[in-house]
């Protein structure tokens, strides 16, 4: 039995529901012919990153990852448990460069099986939480986004990886790193 929902929750896609960036990396990889060990080295040394990364934008590779099924099935054990899911992408899925982006992640969601009603841009500054002030926790796999997120007073859950620098992060009461969606339940 799904009990009441208690409240909302945000997550981002790329780097919980699938791989990134070692999705874009491969893809990189195939375009280019050099696999970088990280975003920051591929921007630095690969002269046609942008190319690149508007053509992956634009093509169905992203529409067809797969989706991760540990942490789709840990973020249906959250909404089992009363919370209802707000997704959140920093994709640019409102640029005119890439029209059939928000398109193609709304389908390649669905066709993954994850559950959702919202879905909402997330900016640098994370301003969907204005129009959900509401959001009782968020879930990231990027630092940089946590910190905002925190700021504005929203208990953030941090997915260790290896693709990110978590140096930024310093002891800070609203944001718990995780090693899997699992742990979430134990902290709320």
């Amino acid at each position: 039995m799904v009990n009441e929902v208690l409240s909302l929750f945000s997550c981002d896609v790329d780097g919980i529901l699938n791989d990134y960036p070692r999705c874009w990396l491969k893809y990189l990889a195939e375009k280019c012919g050099t696999l970088y060990d990280s975003v920051n080295l591929a921007k630095k040394y690969e002269g046609e990153y942008r190319r690149y990364k508007d053509e992956y934008r634009n093509s169905s590779y992203k529409a067809n990852l797969p989706v991760h099924k540990k942490n789709r099935d840990a973020i249906n054990s959250i909404i089992a448990h009363g919370y209802e899911p707000l997704l959140v992408t920093s994709r640019p899925i409102f640029d005119e460069k890439y029209p059939q982006l928000l398109e193609n992640t709304i389908k390649w969601l669905r066709n993954g099986e994850v559950k959702f009603d919202k879905f909402e841009y997330k900016d640098p500054k994370a301003a969907f939480l204005e129009k959900y002030p509401n959001v009782k926790f968020h879930i990231d796999d990027d630092p940089n986004y946590a910190l905002k997120i925190a700021e504005k007073g929203v208990k953030v859950y941090l997915l260790q990886n290896d693709n990110w620098d978590f140096s930024i992060i310093d002891k800070r009461e609203n944001i718990q790193i995780v090693r899997n969606l699992e742990e979430i339940l134990n902290y709320e």
